[in-house]
């Protein structure tokens, strides 16, 4: 299975080779850089690394390791050292199309494994073990009785995972600039359909998993984005969410939206993100109608200095 985590330049994904795991790094800025050192230290101590973790003097766009560990005893690392807070959202998508959502919170790593662990048990044995709890679940891997057939249909495996943080509530606007090739992480969660919606017009609609409402997403960049100033627009209210995350590329911000709209409706769709006419609206899980301002304020104090910085330098070269 590939477990992806966005970052600013890219993202760092990890993939299980039976045993051991493939760690890939792409493009880290000199903050995640500063990250992978503690994650290297824990995996040298540990055993599993014999070398850096990630060379400076080595390829810059990406370095590929392998990690004599598991997938998610390096998960743990990764995703712990990557993403903090309890706005997390970790999405599994297994290889009949159903996508599992476990957010960041007491249990999480449980949670995690179980899912994995099931995804290779029968759909009778999942339910059993989840009725009676991780004491049933050490009694059926180490029963001495000869395990009799089931006809259930076995539990889908697991492909892809990939763990997202909410966006920022509040601004800024979206404006039209050049727009990158997709990135995989994205495509990964997409039906072919909607690829080719990305591909036309990059902007997807998805659907809220609580309201069934139409969301179209798009890149910041692209005109859908432009025209509605946010990256999200409510196709039945016709009201535009205003939420952000500009700290991770483009696409991996929609498909940060995408899943948790699907998952995880309320952390998007209330107070501090919606300013139109609904018939439902959610508390804020994160706060009240005022998250996201001060990011917001402090994004357009930024511009503003950036601004006056400029004019300055014109007048003394004039």
């Amino acid at each position: 299975m590939k477990w992806y985590v966005p970052s600013w330049n890219g993202d760092i994904r990890f993939e299980s080779t039976g045993d051991n795991t493939v760690v890939t790094i792409i493009a880290p800025t000199k903050a995640e850089i500063a990250k992978l050192v503690v994650m290297e230290r824990v995996f040298f101590a540990n055993g599993w690394l014999k070398g850096p973790l990630w060379d400076p003097a080595g390829d810059a766009a990406a370095q590929v390791r392998i990690i004599e560990a598991s997938l998610l005893d390096v998960g743990k690392r990764i995703v712990d050292g990557y993403t903090q807070g309890a706005a997390v959202l970790t999405a599994i998508r297994f290889e009949d199309g159903g996508v599992t959502a476990i957010e960041a919170g007491e249990g999480f790593w449980r949670k995690i494994g179980e899912a994995l662990h099931l995804a290779g048990s029968t759909v009778r044995e999942a339910e059993d073990i989840r009725a009676a709890g991780d004491e049933t679940m050490d009694t059926v891997a180490t029963s001495p009785e000869p395990a009799k057939p089931s006809k259930s249909k076995k539990k889908p495996e697991a492909e892809v995972a990939a763990t997202v943080r909410k966006p920022t509530s509040c601004c800024p606007d979206c404006v039209i600039a050049p727009i990158e090739p997709a990135r995989e992480v994205l495509f990964e969660f997409l039906t072919q359909a909607e690829r080719d919606e990305w591909n036309n017009d990059h902007a997807i609609v998805v659907t809220g998993g609580l309201t069934g409402h139409r969301y179209l997403l798009a890149h910041r960049s692209s005109r859908w984005a432009a025209k509605h100033t946010k990256i999200c627009h409510d196709l039945d209210d016709d009201v535009t969410l205003h939420f952000h995350d500009t700290s991770i590329p483009p696409e991996e911000e929609v498909l940060a939206a995408k899943l948790i709209l699907e998952h995880r409706e309320p952390w998007l769709r209330h107070e501090a993100t919606f300013f139109g006419r609904t018939d439902i609206l959610f508390e804020n899980p994160f706060g009240d109608w005022s998250d996201g301002t001060r990011s917001a304020g402090l994004t357009s104090g930024f511009g503003d200095l950036m601004l006056e910085m400029g004019v300055a330098l014109t007048r003394q070269r004039n």
